[in-house]
């Protein structure tokens, strides 16, 4: 892939999800040929996706406990009605 092609870098940065706002950010520092721009822009946002993703696997923990309840409420209510 050839990331000195402007075209390629804003179409990676969208398939990787970035909005337009950030990608005239990044794309500004890589005019500016400012590599430590695009780097503190690409890693935070990295940071970001992090986040977003460890906040899902705590979702989807928590509904997994209530799946666990839910199935140890009906044993007990099933038992009670024998």
């Amino acid at each position: 892939m050839d990331y000195t092609c402007r075209d390629t870098i804003i179409q990676n940065m969208k398939d990787c999800g970035c909005n337009q706002e950030l990608i005239d950010q990044f794309m500004d520092c890589f005019e500016r040929c400012d590599l430590k721009g695009e780097r503190l822009i690409l890693e935070n946002y990295r940071s970001k996706l992090l986040d977003d993703l460890h906040r899902k696997y705590k979702e989807i923990d928590l509904l997994d406990y209530m799946v666990y309840q839910l199935d140890k409420c009906a044993c007990s209510c099933e038992s009670r009605h024998k």
